[in-house]
């Protein structure tokens, strides 16, 4: 069982260090275990999240760090490494997937020759914006 805190949707609903630490010793006193859920962030709020990481990580018992934020996952990779992570749910969005963007409509300022881990030839976006494959042609 686990106990989920933080804020998936507002970086303003972030818990401060004194509240997320009374919230993972409670969960841990009772058995389970803590998460801390974090949002889409600014720049401030990438902030935000490296205090209150900070703090956390300064305890032997760190909260489990859901990410909703590529921002917030390179900040657990390179500061927080120990941290243990879980990508939150707003890391499934497949029509906003850069693999997707690829092709005729490149959103994206990384030419694909320097990133071959975002091509993917077997998907387009398709004048409608629906993801089509492109074997079959058929909407998915």
């Amino acid at each position: 069982m686990a106990v989920y805190f933080g804020s998936e949707f507002c970086e303003d609903g972030l818990p401060d260090l004194e509240e997320a630490e009374a919230i993972r010793a409670t969960a841990s006193d009772c058995g389970w275990e803590p998460a801390l859920l974090t949002p889409l962030v600014t720049t401030v709020g990438l902030g935000r999240v490296d205090r209150l990481l900070a703090g956390l990580a300064a305890n032997r018992r760190a909260p489990v760090v859901v990410f909703n934020d590529w921002g917030v996952f390179g900040l657990l990779r390179q500061r927080y490494p120990s941290l243990p992570k879980r990508a939150g749910r707003l890391m499934n969005r497949s029509l906003r997937d850069p693999r997707a963007a690829i092709g005729r409509h490149r959103f994206m300022s990384v030419p694909p020759s320097s990133a071959p881990w975002l091509c993917c030839p077997r998907w387009e976006i398709g004048r409608s914006t629906a993801v089509r494959h492109r074997a079959a042609d058929t909407q998915v």
